[in-house]
């Protein structure tokens, strides 16, 4: 029934209601800090632990 009053023009849109009330905002996600030594360090773990399990198959 929602989308019949926001098609008929009765129900205001998200935007339309964030146009009204500024100082609100639709952003939810907030971006993550970055550590770049631990993203490094778990890259090369998990890129040795692939090596490791593709020496494996590959010798079976």
């Amino acid at each position: 029934m929602r989308w019949l009053k926001r098609l008929l023009g009765r129900e205001k849109s998200h935007e339309q209601w964030l146009a009204e009330n500024p100082g609100k905002s639709s952003d939810k996600y907030v971006e993550a800090e970055v550590d770049h030594d631990e993203r490094d360090r778990i890259r090369a773990s998990m890129e040795d632990d692939l090596a490791e399990k593709r020496e494996q198959r590959g010798s079976e």
